[in-house]
């Protein structure tokens, strides 16, 4: 416990930048804007239309094109890196997930249509998402071999049900409430809380068994961080999804962007997770380096200061200068450290004369 509250009294800038992840960021930047907009939207706040409503998920689409864009023009002219079996493994991971962003896009277009026209079935709007979930098996199967992230992959692959669901309700094939309808996303989310409880007792159990190196305590403490914050965006989940329910079912009767708060804070919480988890891939705009390469080499001051942690340190060192008896300042001196003894091996010669 002391040093889980150790490491989050710590700072270091530059294990921030490492563990950075710019491309989840950008995206989750991008659905909060589009969250708030939408529930400003249905609540007829605003009486836009619903493209401009979209307009954060284009800009996501148009940073995925104009980066897998510029990643291929920066391939195709650095023929040396084609050798290199990292840089393949990124590239073609790069590829993988502008492949499946289409078919998202392709959602995204027949829903704004649909909602203004309405010249379609639901189930044909959603046609593009089952085509997703489909490709996102041999996606995740890939990416899993490859050690590479699976947050798209594994979304869209679970959430097959709750698309279909969606689909035979919104076009009255099904009287449901949508209680019911919503029941794939509360056993997803239902399961994931116990999923996280277990794994953190392992966790917790393991870390009783073994004495682990600094490195690899720092790592477990993120872990850790990253289960609690999964935990909370989870339940916030449960409460949107339970709150949208019981209006369109007609039981409450709630503003809606009130309804919308727990999403939004889901999603802080997913902008918050972003400095703790593996970088990027970095052939994204062909800058063949890391966000925290990239981010140094752009801003030389930061150099100077990336190396710098900041410790909260002991109340003894912390405390106020005190005053002596005699009216003089007297400045408390830090405890002396003891001495780093070496270790000691017995020496054994293994020499042996024939």
């Amino acid at each position: 416990y002391y040093r889980y509250l150790e490491f989050l009294s710590s700072m270091h800038l530059k294990s921030l930048l490492q563990r950075f992840n710019a491309s989840n960021f950008a995206v989750y930047c991008c659905l909060l804007v589009f969250s708030v907009l939408l529930s400003l939207r249905v609540s007829r706040i605003i009486t836009w239309n619903y493209a401009a409503v979209f307009i954060p998920v284009w800009v996501w689409n148009a940073l995925v094109l104009c980066g897998v864009v510029v990643g291929v023009v920066f391939w195709t002219r650095k023929k040396t890196l084609r050798q290199d079996p990292d840089h393949v493994h990124h590239f073609k991971a790069m590829l993988l997930s502008a492949a499946l962003q289409l078919p998202l896009f392709l959602t995204e277009l027949l829903v704004v249509i649909n909602i203004e026209t309405g010249a379609h079935s639901w189930r044909a709007v959603f046609t593009p998402l089952y085509l997703l979930c489909a490709l996102s098996i041999p996606a995740c199967a890939w990416a899993c071999w490859r050690g590479r992230g699976v947050e798209l992959e594994m979304l869209s692959m679970l959430n097959l049900l709750q698309f279909i669901f969606l689909g035979i309700r919104l076009d009255g094939v099904v009287q449901w409430s949508w209680a019911i309808v919503f029941i794939p996303s509360w056993i997803l989310l239902g399961v994931f809380p116990i999923t996280v409880a277990i794994y953190a007792c392992i966790l917790a159990a393991l870390h009783q068994m073994m004495e682990q190196p600094e490195a690899l305590q720092q790592q477990k403490v993120t872990k850790v961080i990253l289960i609690i914050a999964g935990f909370i965006i989870a339940v916030c989940l449960i409460v949107f999804l339970a709150l949208l329910a019981s209006q369109l079912d007609s039981r409450i009767s709630v503003p809606l962007p009130a309804i919308f708060v727990p999403l939004h804070l889901a999603i802080l919480g997913l902008l918050a997770t972003t400095v703790s988890r593996r970088p990027g891939n970095p052939w994204w705009f062909g800058i063949r380096k890391t966000f925290t390469d990239l981010i140094l080499d752009c801003c030389p001051l930061l150099q100077e200061y990336a190396n710098v942690s900041y410790v909260k340190e002991d109340e003894e060192v912390l405390t106020a200068v005190h005053l002596e008896e005699d009216g003089s300042r007297h400045e408390p001196k830090r405890p002396a450290q003891e001495a780093i003894k070496p270790n000691v091996y017995p020496y054994e010669d293994i020499y042996i004369p024939d």
